[in-house]
């Protein structure tokens, strides 16, 4: 799923010295401001337009990443999405294990 705009994600809180045994904590992730992320992509597309207009730019709307496509204006079929389903897919996956392994511990 992908939006255009949503307010904003959180910053990862660090991990707790110790809570995984030897991992060391881990700074905290900045604030990502979706609007102005969301603005971004619309000023991209709205300049890409003239040009042929086969690139289109998304925020994933569960990982909040970026996410460019490049696709056939004929057919409408994505011919190369940056970075690639499977490595969304995988971000979506070890975001939730990353929760369940902190859910546990806690």
């Amino acid at each position: 799923m992908f939006v255009s705009g949503v307010s904003a994600i959180p910053a990862a809180s660090p991990r707790p010295a110790g809570a995984v045994a030897g991992a060391p904590a881990r700074p905290a992730a900045p604030v990502v401001d979706l609007a102005a992320v969301a603005k971004a992509v619309a000023s991209v597309k709205e300049a890409l337009k003239p040009v042929g207009g086969g690139l289109e730019f998304n925020v994933d709307q569960s990982t909040g990443r970026t996410i460019v496509r490049v696709v056939d204006l004929e057919t409408q079929q994505v011919i190369r999405q940056i970075p690639s389903e499977e490595m969304v897919e995988l971000a979506r996956v070890l975001e939730r294990l990353e929760g369940l392994l902190f859910n546990q511990r806690a």
